[in-house]
């Protein structure tokens, strides 16, 4: 029995779409998170497979007739999906290296999350904003606009198409770009205030070398970074809303 007569149409349909929604689901913020249970993403990934299997249904669609040939469709579908799940991916780590940074300042950056809240052994920061992040993710309906992005993901990218490497592989420069530029932006108040303060005990060490600026010095930083973080912690995460919410809107794919 060849390929061809094995799969019916409407099998091989979901099994592309599956291909890439499943993987793009491994990933992306608010379903790809290392404490979802596998069970609970794998249903996500059929019930949105299903769902979205009659809307990107290309008008023909061709079905392998050697087995090289499937495997090249799901290997296309695969690294589509794959593309958009690490892109979208990288607006969270965006969070957790802000929080990696408060934390080197404020001196919190030998208290670790556990490892079952962040992908692996963090800040406690970064795990905080990591939870406040994805919570703020399904509030404000960015899982919602996710997944419109996958739908549209088709309309520049047909099932079964070959993907233009060269146009990824600048798109997601530009991704890791943006994500390195927003945890830069959401720490910047913790940065210009910390150089401001180290710089100040400095000076206050030469003036008065008998001062113990290390114990001076941690508990203020302590409670001025915490304070300060509840302070502009709204502000973070409605920056964060706006950037993810811009890639998701205008993603495409050449």
């Amino acid at each position: 029995m060849t390929v061809q007569a094995f799969l019916s149409g409407e099998l091989y349909l979901l099994m592309l779409v599956f291909s890439r929604i499943g993987t793009a689901l491994m990933f992306i913020p608010g379903f790809g998170e290392s404490f979802l249970s596998t069970r609970i993403r794998l249903i996500a990934a059929l019930v949105l497979t299903w769902a979205l299997a009659p809307i990107v249904r290309p008008e023909t669609l061709r079905l392998p007739s050697e087995p090289f040939l499937l495997f090249q469709d799901v290997f296309i579908e695969v690294l589509v999906g794959l593309f958009l799940g690490l892109s979208a991916r990288m607006f969270i780590t965006a969070l957790i290296s802000a929080g990696q940074m408060i934390s080197q300042i404020i001196g919190l950056s030998n208290i670790f999350v556990m490892p079952n809240v962040a992908i692996q052994l963090g800040s406690v920061i970064g795990g905080f904003l990591l939870l406040a992040g994805l919570v703020f993710i399904f509030a404000s309906g960015l899982h919602l606009l996710s997944i419109d992005a996958l739908a549209r993901s088709y309309a520049g990218m047909p099932l079964g198409q070959p993907p233009d490497i060269t146009a990824m592989t600048q798109n997601f420069i530009a991704v890791v770009a943006t994500g390195f530029r927003l945890a830069v932006q959401l720490a910047s108040p913790f940065l210009v205030l910390g150089f401001v303060y180290y710089l100040g005990l400095g000076l206050m060490n030469k003036a008065m070398q008998q001062l113990p600026v290390f114990f001076v010095s941690i508990p203020a930083a302590v409670a001025g970074g915490v304070l300060m973080l509840i302070l502009v912690i709204s502000g973070m995460l409605m920056t964060f809303r706006d950037v993810y919410a811009d890639w998701l809107t205008v993603i495409e794919i050449y």
